[in-house]
């Protein structure tokens, strides 16, 4: 085999655009290509899943609806504009809803009744409280409050992320959340904060688990202070794991973060249990003081996931989105998890007399004890930049449907119908992809199917031998057989180096298209790979 599979930076050099900075020059070229020649645009670039979870929205119009009726029937009673006052008792809400018009409005939708029988005989939610909430919340009549999430909302949400990372029933209630504009804001706001208060700071090591996100590449690199990212390089042969010797790169006191997505993006894998162990271990026994960020936006896709928020929750801030299992990437819902008893905390309280006072200026404005804040509480201000704490917080419209998606997957729990029909769909379009290329899928227990990273010199040694595809990896840029898919055959793929995988790679979202389509898209990957190579030996 080529080395191809060798990581060599972080970014490679000169790669002056990211890949989804590429994404919109090869969807122009891609678009022309299918308007000229005729064939379907083929856009597996970035991971847009075609599906939709449908009983969380029902609820969610469900709760717009009827809430409107509410109103509506006051004004017609009362008269005036005093549309709130309308909505100020639970009671009165939930008899509204309960109603036989109200279940005509429902499109016949049973989650929210079946919802709220569950959440009060089982976790003691009153269901006039949950009901009353998540009506005003549809509506968006009042501020978010408390800014951070509103408390049904959190209270179901926290239900839905012990089930997706595996929190026991002590770790649960430790668990504070903060609703944000998706994970991206999340992750934005979670540096913010870190730097803000001095947990990052200059020439600190991050330690990054690449594969990744290619925007975190360019986050850390951007952020100020300067941050050395130390890799922890992950290598297609392992099926994804870290190595022994990676991990233990996490021993040296100067590394101040680990940052990983788990399940992986590009690579779909998810961490082994005893990888999480290992680093579960170092943190108990050497690195107490060990940060790890954890993007968790893949975790419902892989059931029973080995969660870092799970094994070390103490040390986790946990970065969790409905976009991909529920079909929601335009809703923008996500959610940043911490432990009450977070090391972040005792960090804050270690600080110098110095650093302490930096804090109580900065957040003298929220607290007459600003340096008793938490990080969370903190965390929560610097997403407003302290000055708008007051506005901060997500829509509760946003809020509303979040909650309405954790209620759906909550009693897919039972019988997993969603559940099973997403994860069924996804394994049988990778199958759709490598049918495609011809080649036999690799094995990929554990793996979310989401993306398939695509090592092209790989391919080429399978097809052609391995002289040829050590040949193909030296003369045939990645970005020259990206460029000619776009260009020939109206598919858009994306260089995986960007996101810091081997330079002869490509990423492929299968959550984009349907399994013919893939296999369409896999027959183009061999054509113009087979051309590229022709176009090599005849120059050699």
């Amino acid at each position: 085999m080529p080395d191809s599979g060798q990581v060599v930076t972080v970014r490679p050099e000169g790669d002056a655009l990211s890949p989804f900075e590429l994404k919109d020059r090869l969807m122009d070229l891609a678009t022309h290509a299918a308007r000229e020649r005729g064939r379907p645009l083929l856009d597996a670039g970035r991971g847009n899943p075609d599906w939709l979870e449908l009983s969380g929205r029902e609820a969610f119009f469900a709760l717009g609806r009827v809430g409107c009726e509410i109103v509506a029937e006051h004004s017609r009673r009362h008269g005036g504009l005093s549309a709130l006052r309308a909505l100020a008792d639970d009671d009165a809400i939930l008899a509204a809803f309960l109603a036989p018009r109200a279940r005509d409005a429902r499109c016949e939708s049973h989650l929210l009744p079946d919802a709220l029988d569950w959440l009060e005989a089982a976790h003691g939610l009153s269901r006039a409280t949950v009901i009353g909430e998540l009506v005003r919340a549809a509506l968006g009549g009042q501020y978010p409050e408390p800014v951070g999430v509103l408390p049904c909302v959190e209270a179901i949400c926290r239900l839905h992320l012990a089930c997706v990372y595996g929190w026991s029933d002590a770790i649960a209630p430790t668990m504070s959340l903060f609703a944000t504009e998706g994970a991206s804001a999340a992750i934005c706001y979670v540096m913010d904060a870190l730097v803000a208060n001095g947990l990052l700071r200059a020439r600190d090591r991050v330690a990054v688990a690449i594969p990744i996100f290619s925007p975190y590449l360019d986050i850390l690199g951007r952020t100020d202070p300067g941050l050395e990212i130390v890799p922890l390089v992950m290598h297609p042969e392992d099926a994804w794991r870290p190595r022994p010797a990676e991990l233990a790169r996490l021993r040296d006191p100067a590394v101040r973060l680990l940052v990983v997505v788990n399940p992986g993006n590009p690579t779909s894998a998810a961490w082994p249990d005893d990888a999480v162990e290992e680093v579960a271990r170092i943190v108990r026994t050497e690195r107490s003081d060990l940060l790890v960020l954890s993007d968790d936006v893949y975790g419902p896709l892989v059931p029973g996931y080995a969660a870092f928020a799970a094994r070390l929750p103490q040390n986790t801030i946990g970065v969790y989105s409905f976009s991909k299992f529920f079909g929601a990437t335009g809703w923008r819902l996500g959610l940043v998890s911490l432990a009450s008893d977070h090391v972040a905390d005792r960090l804050l309280r270690e600080q110098p007399a110095g650093a302490r006072a930096q804090a109580a200026g900065r957040y003298r404005g929220l607290s007459g004890e600003p340096e008793a804040l938490s990080f969370m509480e903190r965390l929560v201000a610097e997403s407003r930049r302290t000055a708008f704490h007051h506005t901060a917080g997500l829509s509760t419209p946003q809020q509303a449907q979040m909650a309405a998606f954790a209620l759906a997957a909550l009693l897919d729990e039972k019988h997993g119908t969603y559940r099973t029909r997403v994860r069924s769909t996804r394994a049988s379009r990778r199958r759709a992809l490598w049918a495609g290329l011809e080649l036999d899928a690799p094995v990929n227990a554990g793996g979310t199917d989401y993306y398939e990273t695509l090592d092209l010199a790989a391919l080429v040694a399978q097809w052609h031998g391995i002289a040829t595809a050590e040949r193909f990896a030296h003369t045939c840029p990645t970005l020259d057989i990206v460029l000619s898919l776009a260009r020939e055959q109206a598919v858009v793929v994306l260089p995986a180096a960007g996101f810091g995988a081997s330079r002869t790679s490509v990423r492929v979202s299968l959550a984009n298209l349907p399994e013919a389509e893939l296999a369409a898209l896999g027959r183009a990957v061999r054509a113009v790979c087979a051309r590229a190579v022709a176009l090599s030996e005849l120059s050699a």
